[in-house]
């Protein structure tokens, strides 16, 4: 069993913040945690990662120092097991901190990994079908791998020339017992939104790979609905548009977004990267909010996912069909959400899977 692991990230994200205090509740409390960051994102960096059992240290980012920061980091405290938090590419910095020490590292794939229509230009797939080369290197130095996304699990063991024995699956799980049903009229008074009006929530980055474009076309296409929209709004991927049924808003804590969820009647989780549902998606399902997700979709059926095809008329077709169900229906589809979430997407579903995996 591992006992001293150590976390990586090149900057703050809150979908990572989210993973480590995951980690925090469910490892043994004889297992040391530690946090290797850099200031690259922000220099507010130690601010933002409010956590209580890791030990954060962060370093000025560089692109060549960074990594034998880490080395030495890894050799001083002693550390037996590496894991990035964000995109595999950190396994490259991994290998060098890693060779000839006593210390291995596994290599996490969030997203799809062998598609590369799902960027906005051709530069951007040239580029993303570029990284494969790294990631075969990567894959082979590392202990283990795992994969949120059920086809590039399915495809890894052949295209990455490696044991299926090395390979895991797993998505980022929810913690249910954080985001539940709430009253929604309560919710819309408390965030002053419109009690009579139905309201589509986004969660996320606006951008291209988040189907952004297709969002902002329901939005002109629905002017009686309500749009909320939370997350960065990438402006050279998705033109920002104004409108008076559209309200966007930059940032909120998990807490915060629990009232969000619950003040809305349908989320929009509709994405390009691959088959995985998304922790956006667990969310709102926990919180009883019904999601649109893509076709492709590999997990259980449920009348509360709202499976399309990336197309602006098909999801703008899913959308009135759904707000055109009988009232009894749609609250019978909210108490199957919340039980689907509870099912397949909890904490506790995963949590043996992943002290498995990570630690072992």
């Amino acid at each position: 069993m591992i006992k001293r692991i150590c976390f990586f990230s090149g900057g703050f994200a809150f979908n990572r913040l989210i993973r480590m205090r995951f980690y925090e509740k469910i490892f043994p409390k004889n297992v040391e945690m530690f946090l290797f960051t850099t200031s690259k994102y922000d220099v507010k960096t130690r601010e933002q990662w409010d956590l209580k059992r890791t030990k954060v240290k962060i370093v000025r980012y560089h692109p060549v120092k960074t990594m034998f920061d880490l080395r030495k980091f890894c050799r001083e405290k002693k550390i037996e097991r590496l894991v990035n938090l964000g995109a595999p590419g950190a396994g490259i910095p991994f290998i060098i901190a890693t060779l000839f020490q006593k210390t291995d590292y596994l290599a996490g794939y969030y997203g799809t990994v062998f598609k590369y229509r799902v960027t906005k230009t051709f530069f951007q797939s040239v580029k993303k079908f570029l990284l494969l080369p790294q990631y075969l290197v990567v894959s082979h130095f590392a202990e283990k791998l795992t994969f949120t996304d059920i086809e590039s699990y399915n495809k890894a063991n052949v295209l990455f020339l490696i044991p299926q024995n090395r390979i895991n699956y797993s998505h980022a799980p929810v913690d249910t017992k954080l985001f539940i049903p709430k009253k929604s009229s309560a919710a819309r008074k408390k965030l002053n939104l419109p009690q009579n009006k139905e309201i589509v929530l986004r969660v996320g980055r606006i951008n291209y790979g988040k189907c952004g474009d297709i969002l902002v076309n329901l939005i002109e296409k629905n002017p009686d609905k309500f749009f909320v929209l939370i997350g960065e709004w990438l402006e050279e991927e998705i033109p920002r548009r104004k409108s008076n049924n559209l309200l966007h808003i930059d940032k909120k804590s998990s807490k915060e977004l629990v009232d969000y969820y619950n003040a809305s009647d349908l989320c929009f989780c509709l994405h390009r990267h691959g088959n995985g549902i998304g922790i956006t998606a667990e969310e709102s399902l926990a919180c009883g909010v019904p999601v649109i997700l893509p076709d492709t979709l590999t997990m259980q059926d449920s009348p509360a996912i709202i499976k399309t095809p990336i197309s602006s008329e098909q999801v703008d077709k899913r959308l009135k069909e759904f707000f055109s169900l009988p009232k009894k229906e749609r609250k019978k589809i909210t108490k199957e959400a919340r039980e689907y979430a509870e099912k397949y997407c909890s904490d506790d579903i995963w949590k043996k899977e992943y002290i498995k995996f990570h630690l072992t």
